[in-house]
Parts: C-alpha cells; structure tokens; sequence
C-alpha cells in the first residue's frame, strides 16, 4: 500500500514501525473531516486495520480453516 501511495522510492524509507504506532493523540478534526468526505480511507488508516485484523482471533480463525 506504501508502494502505491508514494512510490517505490519512498515506501524504501519509511519505516513502518512508526506508521501503525497508534496515535498517541486524538486525530484532528480537519483530517478526520476530509478522510470522512473522501472517497477512500486514508492509507495509514488502511494499513493501521490490517495489521490490527491480522492480529485478531478472526484472522486465526480464517487461517486456520483455509490452510492446507
């Protein structure tokens, strides 16, 4: 998703530890106003939700029943 959102180049240097730290404040309301009036999350949001997902009990539980 990196890749896609800002190219090659920059996905490289971004270190993802930093970027699905949860926030340590509340977002701010311009923010929130515009990923709420877009038309697609915002791509640290994105990536913040699959990783909590395949942290989760029903990430295991799918794995579990698609493993061969």
């Amino acid at each position: 998703m990196l890749k896609l959102a800002a190219g090659a180049d920059v996905a490289k240097n971004i270190d993802l530890s930093k970027v699905i730290e949860p926030a340590r404040h509340e977002p701010e309301i311009g923010s929130s106003l515009l990923e709420y009036l877009g038309t697609h999350p915002f791509v640290v949001n994105r990536i913040r939700q699959l990783v909590n997902f395949s942290l989760s009990t029903a990430y295991e539980s799918v794995q579990s029943e698609y493993s061969y």
